[in-house]
């Protein structure tokens, strides 16, 4: 059930969805979602995103845990967590996201 790939635009898009509504069941604050260039294998394509949250330590570890289920087809390629300057309650997670989806030609 991975989702095909239809254009950059929409991948994108998809992947920004994914992000915020999970944030935002999470209580985590996005401080910088920026698109990156796809990544573009044989039969996938990935739509890839530098994101920067602050929150609670187990609410991070909760949104993690809530994108990398299954049907989200989430890879993370690197991921680091430090503690807040301002807010030694929080943390801040710099983390690269990748979204798979299928070349309209794979099955």
């Amino acid at each position: 059930a991975q989702p095909p790939f239809q254009n950059r635009k929409d991948a994108e898009l998809a992947l920004i969805k994914l992000i915020e509504e999970s944030a935002d069941k999470h209580q985590v604050t996005i401080l910088k979602n920026q698109p990156n260039e796809p990544v573009d294998m044989v039969d996938m394509v990935a739509s890839t995103m530098l994101v920067e949250i602050r929150a609670d330590l187990d609410k991070a570890l909760r949104w993690l845990h809530d994108l990398q289920q299954p049907a989200t087809f989430l890879s993370i390629p690197s991921l680091r967590i430090l503690p807040d300057q301002e807010d030694a309650a929080k943390v801040m997670i710099s983390i690269n996201l990748q979204k798979w989806f299928r070349k309209a030609e794979s099955s």
